[in-house]
Order: structure tokens, then C-alpha cells, then sequence
């Protein structure tokens, strides 16, 4: 019986992890793309919206304080925040074509988890079965063990009552009982 528990399959299952953790750092690159370009599309949507608080700010202004609203500095924040859209636009394409890959890549990783926690399961299999078999090789053994030692042991006693019962030892006055003689009843 082996002494250490070998699982022949082990190098496909090593190529199964690795291939798994390749898809995982696929599928976080993609994740951090993703949060890369969400978070450049929140800052030119505040930029867009402080713009426009900028531009009421001015218009309130206007009739408190007699500001005249510049025409010129209008037109500059609207080619700005028009230039915003454009980016916003550009970003929602980006991440549109991000999340279908990593909607592919989230596919790839799961299917690789599962051809891993098959071969997985199969060496539980194997190990269980492996362990089955040493225990049942262990109590045979023992078994064995026990049996030897029982013989060995009566082997002695009768040798020592033997001798004893040569030397007149166990000799108290009874019989050896004889098989032949009948027993007889005790009174109840």
C-alpha cells in the first residue's frame, strides 16, 4: 500500500487552476476598464451639470446686481458641455463594447471553474477511495497483529500451565474436567 496518496491526474488539474487564473485576471482588467470609463463619464456628467449651475448662478446674478450675462462666456460653457456629451458619448460606446467582453470573459472564467471542480471532484474521489483502502489495510493488519499476538499469548499460558501442572502447581485437588462425565444439576 502506498504510503502517500498520489492522484495521477494532478498536472491537468494544475493546468486547470492556471488556466482559471488567467480568465480571473482577464476578467479583473476588464472590471477595472469598466470602472475606469464609468468613472470618467460621472465626472464629464458634473462637470456638464456645474456648468449649467454656473450659468444660472450668472443669470440670478443678472438682476441683483446688474451683471449683463456675457454672451461670449455662454457660448464657451455650451461648446464645453457639448464637448462633454460628445466624450459621454464616446464613453457609453467604449462600455458598451467593455461589457460585452467581459460578459465573454465572465463565460470563459465560469466554464474554467467548472472543468477545474471537475477533475476536482474526481480527485476527492480518488482520495477518498485511497483512504478507504488504507484504513481497511491498517485494520487487517492489525487484525493480523492480534491474532498472532492471541496465539503467541496461548501459546504461553498453555506452556506455563503445562509446566505448572508438572510441577503439581494448579494440582488442588480437583479433576480435569472430562467431557464424557455428566454434569450434574444443581438444585434450584
Amino acid at each position: 500500500m502506498p504510503v502517500k496518496f498520489r492522484f495521477n491526474l494532478e498536472t491537468v488539474l494544475d493546468a486547470r487552476r492556471r488556466v482559471e487564473r488567467e480568465r480571473q485576471r482577464v476578467v479583473a482588467a476588464l472590471e477595472m476598464e469598466r470602472l475606469r470609463i464609468e468613472s470618467r463619464i460621472l465626472l464629464a456628467q458634473r462637470e456638464i451639470a456645474a456648468g449649467r449651475e454656473e450659468v444660472r448662478a450668472m443669470a440670478d446674478c443678472r438682476g441683483t446686481a446688474s451683471i449683463t450675462l456675457d454672451m461670449v462666456d455662454i457660448r464657451r460653457r455650451a461648446h464645453l458641455a457639448g464637448g462633454q456629451m460628445m466624450l459621454i458619448h464616446r464613453l457609453s460606446l467604449e462600455l458598451g463594447a467593455i461589457m460585452r467582453r467581459l460578459q465573454r470573459a465572465r463565460a470563459d472564467l465560469l466554464e474554467a471553474a467548472r472543468s477545474r471542480r471537475g477533475v476536482e471532484i474526481l480527485r476527492e474521489r480518488r482520495w477518498t477511495e485511497w483512504t478507504d483502502r488504507v484504513r481497511r489495510a491498517e485494520s487487517g493488519e492489525l487484525d493480523e497483529l492480534s491474532v498472532m499476538r492471541w496465539g503467541r499469548d496461548d501459546q504461553g499460558a498453555r506452556r506455563s500451565a503445562a509446566s505448572m501442572d508438572a510441577k503439581g502447581g494448579f494440582d488442588c485437588g480437583a479433576t480435569p474436567y472430562d467431557r464424557t462425565q455428566e454434569v450434574p444439576e444443581v438444585p434450584t
